[in-house]
């Protein structure tokens, strides 16, 4: 029995299901309603695909004021019909699971508490059971995306209706597949099938994600089946290449057509200025518009900071969860050569989503909030940058084989870190929300 256990302490994906499981669940019910950055709107979005156009209770939409608990609500039966004005300007796929857990409560429990409870399990199952096998089949790097989908902030979001659980668990996916397809002997049929789908789920509503397949580009032919013929390509790899231009593009035809605020009050600006507005967002935090905490303390909020940003996790224990990630990139003992094309591919497409996040963001809200003067890209979030992280698993690799030999070799070792870390900052975390909205009475602000 001890040796069984022990064998499970050993695999990560172990780890993180077990924990996910306690946390996550502690979450969803701790946090209030609508407590969660953006919850109002995804869970309007999900209601109104569930259930279809834009009636729903009054009750459903709670007051902000007076922020209330799933299990305050458990009992109480959803009542008058309300007539929802505001256009939904998002996709259907991210919301499948929430969708299911809506129309599960509407069959068995059709109370406040229950639309809520049902679709917030929903979704966190969906996070939970989609990197529970990312982490198992992935060749290189488990304990990296077990670390990172463990933070507080992570389970916060994945236990709410934000579709930032299909953001996280299927860019995980996705990277995943590109290690496999790099670390593998052969790129197989099973690669290429989860490769579409993840691209197509994610072109659907998070285009600038599907980047992250693009160190694909630089594959070495010999990975996929060789030409009967001499030609001067591999057709086996353009078709597979192909293939993601197809499902991107079927996935893109699913997004909202409604004008943006870019167009509204968008502008033109040249480089330079513009490599002043990535200075002034990534580098010295600067704010004039007095939206600060969305813009600063990016780090920070890869790690623990939560409920609309209303409070966070100590310093300490960002540093702590900082440190496990380090060394979760230092375990891997990995025999295989990795690619440089990999490892700079990899590098350039994360700082190019810097860019690109900077961009978007300026744009859409930097400039219809501030006007054009405005000197940074407002709204840039750190949980925009989390599912990137793993991006950097080929770098750790190279480093640690070939430049350091740094390794922990005990995989209790990282075992006992990762798990002790964990309950130790997501018990704080769930503390926190306790002291914050049940003894202090803090107001939710969407």
């Amino acid at each position: 029995m001890l040796n069984r256990v022990k064998l499970y302490y050993k695999k990560p994906e172990c780890i993180f299901l077990g924990l996910a499981l306690i946390f996550g669940v502690l979450s969803l019910i701790m946090m209030p309603m609508y407590g969660v950055p953006d919850e109002p709107a995804h869970f309007s979005a999900a209601h109104h695909f569930a259930f279809g156009g834009y009636r729903a209770p009054k009750n459903l939409w709670i007051d902000k004021n007076h922020p209330m608990f799933i299990f305050q609500k458990i009992l109480e039966p959803v009542s008058d019909v309300l007539v929802q004005v505001k256009r939904i300007n998002f996709a259907p796929i991210p919301y499948i699971p929430q969708m299911i857990g809506l129309i599960g409560a509407k069959l068995f429990l059709p109370t406040v508490g229950g639309y809520y409870l049902f679709g917030r399990l929903f979704n966190l199952l969906f996070y939970i059971i989609v990197i529970f096998f990312v982490i198992k089949k992935v060749n290189v790097g488990k304990w990296v995306f077990t670390t990172i989908a463990l933070f507080p902030t992570s389970l916060m979001l994945a236990a709410s209706f934000s579709y930032d659980a299909s953001t996280y668990s299927i860019t995980f996916a996705l990277f995943a597949v590109v290690l496999n397809m790099f670390t593998s002997d052969k790129v197989t049929n099973k690669h290429r099938l989860f490769l579409y789908l993840c691209i197509f789920w994610l072109a659907s509503f998070k285009t600038n994600y599907i980047l992250v397949a693009a160190p694909l580009l630089f594959i070495s032919s010999t990975k996929f089946k060789k030409n009967k013929k001499k030609v001067f390509f591999n057709i086996d790899k353009w078709v597979t290449g192909f293939g993601c231009i197809v499902f991107a593009f079927l996935g893109t035809r699913m997004l909202s057509s409604t004008p943006t605020l870019t167009q509204q009050g968008g502008g033109t600006i040249t480089i330079k200025h513009f490599m002043h507005i990535l200075f002034n967002t990534y580098v010295v935090d600067f704010s004039p518009t007095g939206f600060s905490d969305y813009a600063d303390q990016l780090i920070c909020q890869v790690f623990g900071i939560f409920a609309s940003f209303d409070y966070s996790l100590p310093k300490l224990f960002v540093l702590i969860l900082f440190s496990i990630l380090l060394f979760s990139f230092l375990i891997d003992d990995c025999k295989i050569k990795i690619p440089k094309p990999l490892i700079v591919s990899s590098m350039i497409v994360f700082f190019g989503e810097l860019v690109l996040v900077a961009n978007f963001m300026y744009f859409n809200w930097g400039i219809p909030l501030a006007g054009p003067g405005v000197r940074n890209a407002e709204g840039v979030q750190g949980r925009y940058f989390a599912p990137l992280i793993p991006l950097f698993i080929p770098f750790f690799l190279w480093f640690s084989n070939t430049k350091v030999g740094l390794r922990l070799k005990n995989e209790y070792v990282m075992s006992t870190l990762v798990t002790s870390s964990t309950m130790l900052c997501c018990g704080l975390y769930v503390l926190m929300t306790w002291w914050y909205y049940y003894h202090l009475g803090l107001k939710v602000r969407c």
